[in-house]
């Protein structure tokens, strides 16, 4: 009985992960149709030029604060990682320039 109602259990579980709907997109209307938009809100691919400051964030040496995108003040507070900046004092401003690359999803 117990064995059953752990089996049932499992496929109730996944299951409910398979009727969940998202957005199908077809490959081919991506950069037509469709546009991904990555952490700083811009297209994937996009140049950028981003102004913030280093930030430690616990063991993340790498943390960069990004309070503009070419020149618009983002609403939220966003941080992205960035390579090489790691031996920057804490509160280096900067203003980098690069693409949007990164998008959680």
């Amino acid at each position: 009985m117990r064995v059953s109602f752990l089996i049932l259990a499992l496929f109730a579980v996944v299951f409910a992960g398979c009727a969940t709907t998202g957005a199908r997109i077809p490959v081919t209307d991506i950069g037509e149709r469709t546009v991904i938009m990555g952490d700083l809100r811009q297209p994937i691919g996009q140049e950028v030029t981003i102004y913030g400051y280093k930030f430690t964030n616990g063991p993340y040496h790498d943390c960069f604060r990004v309070e503009t995108v070419d020149g618009r003040r983002l609403p939220t507070s966003t941080y992205v990682h960035i390579r090489g900046i790691a031996a920057w004092p804490d509160k280096t401003v900067a203003t980098i320039r690069g693409y949007e690359c990164h998008f959680a999803g």
